[in-house]
């Protein structure tokens, strides 16, 4: 639940903050605004705060997960949760084609957590709503969502590149 809720607010400060920019509000600029909220958001804060619990109570976090418990297997996922995260994190200052490095990185890792849980729902022959689908469905549609946007992202650079106005614009 606190993806979600973290998702939404997200969501929610990436609309009001490109409503804000209306004077300058371009396709690019729509696309950036909302890919850099939850690339340093989703990625970077909440990945954080993962690899903070992971790292903090390896055991209990598999317990929660249904996994086996395995130090050294969650330190390591910890450590690219921590990459993911530092990566997301200089997307703040960092824009242009250097965006489609984290949002690939995390989207590549999230939806092989929606493979894995998936894979694990089918094996156990059963799937209960409120513990699997907010997994599922965030690990499926971050990502989706992430890479969708970075290619728009990358088309609206290309586009700008081939018309001569150039890939770098101020940040926003």
């Amino acid at each position: 639940m606190l993806w979600v809720i973290i998702l939404v607010l997200l969501v929610a400060g990436a609309t009001v903050h490109a409503r804000l920019a209306v004077p300058r509000l371009t396709r690019r600029r729509v696309t950036e605004i909302f890919l850099v909220y939850i690339l340093a958001g989703y990625y970077g804060v909440a990945m954080l705060l993962a690899a903070a619990v992971h790292l903090s109570n390896p055991a209990g976090i598999a317990n929660l997960k249904g996994w086996q418990p395995s130090e050294p297997f969650q330190t390591l996922y910890a450590f690219a949760l921590l990459g993911l995260a530092g990566t997301a994190f200089l997307s703040i200052w960092w824009r242009g084609t250097y965006l489609l490095g984290p949002a690939l990185f995390g989207s590549v890792l999230l939806l092989g957590g929606a493979y894995l849980h998936g894979s694990e729902v089918l094996h156990a022959g059963r799937f209960v709503l409120l513990k699997d689908g907010p997994e599922v469905l965030l690990d499926l549609i971050v990502p989706l969502a992430v890479l969708g946007l970075a290619w728009v992202h990358r088309r609206t650079i290309q586009q700008g590149v081939e018309q001569g106005v150039g890939a770098d614009e101020p940040q926003l």
